[in-house]
């Protein structure tokens, strides 16, 4: 966001008295409620009223309990309102059917799982216990839930190669949610080895960042699908850095190209460069982390920027232009380096220097293993990234 807009989420509850009449049996928000709150929100940011409205269009109804987002804009001559619809081409699915619904509640929110036909009480009990220890992994980030209500719809399938998560997707708009492809057959362990449900919920933390953006979204899912599994115990932090180091190895593997990190996140799903914008984007997000706890003595952290994001900006129910997002966390914590940052990882054509950046946290490659040294100028920081979050850890503050 830059200095010229202001965004926020907000919806209108079914309990509001504009509503019994506006229509009978079918409410719809009232166009004059949602002046209202455009008025409140111009007052909040600059100070001021609304002087006068040239132009209003209503183009579709809001629906009460519907969750909106707000924009206002200001180009210098007038302030602008939109409220988006979710867009027309962010991807969907429905399921339909009577499923048995249970939530889990957790700091923050809460989650709604559903098991698909297919899946015995027994299979469900355990997934749902699985769900329950997995989701905790996330709130080892800054100790709440991303989005208040998530539901994870498991839909059971057979494993091929062995796998207990087949494949997961996060799902934005008028509902969030996850879905996960899993082999109920496989057994508790397995679901706790797999990565899948660590990355997906780790999506929630941000808004959609488009194609050009994907290198962000999906190198932040990546980094803590290790980090966090660390933190909330489901990996060693020694563990954590050996797979981010195979990550790592392996996508700096791959030839180079021609094209930006942006380009091939804009290109992905045309040249299936999956593993150069998934990984380049986690080396950028760990840059970032070690730079701001090195920079400000632990005082900031990028937990802190992604809690302070949750509570200005999420839910979102419109796509952030990426430098808008990175912009936006500089802001929150009054720094420039997810800025500067971003900039010169979007523009890299090679790899990213992920071996220099092991070196100065103190991770050797000894071969069968990594080893940590302890007095590496990073060292502090390398311990602080995987160590399990305290009471009085920073996005506390």
């Amino acid at each position: 966001m830059n200095a010229g807009e202001f965004r926020e989420s907000f919806s209108i509850a079914a309990a509001h008295a504009a509503l019994p009449g506006h229509f009978p049996g079918r409410p719809v928000v009232p166009g004059v409620v949602l002046l209202d709150r455009v008025a409140a929100a111009l007052e909040r940011w600059r100070g001021a009223r609304i002087a006068g409205l040239p132009q209003v269009k209503f183009l579709r109804p809001l629906l009460p309990g519907q969750e909106a987002e707000l924009l206002l804009e200001d180009d210098g001559k007038s302030i602008r309102f939109h409220i988006p619809h979710t867009p027309p081409d962010w991807a969907a699915a429905v399921a339909f059917g009577h499923f048995d619904e249970e939530r889990i509640a957790l700091p923050g929110g809460q989650l709604r799982f559903v098991a698909l036909h297919g899946i015995d009480a027994d299979a469900r009990e355990k997934l749902r216990v699985w769900l329950a220890r997995v989701s905790r992994a996330v709130l080892s980030a800054y100790g709440r839930l991303p989005l208040p209500d998530v539901q994870v719809l498991m839909i059971p399938v057979t494993s091929h190669h062995g796998e207990a998560i087949v494949f997961g997707q996060s799902v934005r708009g008028q509902g969030n949610a996850l879905h996960l492809l899993v082999d109920p057959s496989r057994p508790a362990a397995e679901f706790d080895k797999a990565w899948v449900a660590a990355h997906e919920l780790s999506h929630l933390m941000h808004p959609y960042l488009g194609d050009r953006g994907s290198w962000l979204a999906e190198g932040l899912a990546t980094y803590y699908q290790n980090v966090l599994r660390a933190r909330s115990g489901l990996l060693t932090p020694a563990q954590a850095w050996d797979r981010l180091h195979e990550g790592f190895t392996d996508a700096a593997s791959k030839p180079d190209g021609d094209e930006t990190l942006e380009q091939a996140a804009a290109n992905m799903h045309a040249s299936h460069a999956f593993r150069r914008v998934y990984w380049a984007g986690a080396a950028y997000w760990l840059t970032v982390d070690r730079d701001l706890r090195r920079d400000s003595n632990g005082q900031l952290s990028m937990e802190l920027a992604l809690s302070r994001f949750r509570d200005c900006c999420l839910p979102a129910y419109a796509d952030w232009r990426p430098e808008d997002f990175v912009a936006r966390l500089d802001a929150l914590l009054g720094v420039q380096t997810f800025s500067s940052r971003y900039r010169e990882f979007a523009a890299m054509k090679r790899f990213p220097d992920w071996r220099k950046l092991y070196a100065e946290l103190g991770i050797r490659d000894q071969g069968s293993r990594l080893g940590f040294d302890a007095h590496a100028r990073d060292a502090r920081w390398r311990d602080a990234i995987m160590a399990p979050p305290s009471s009085d850890d920073s996005h506390t503050r």
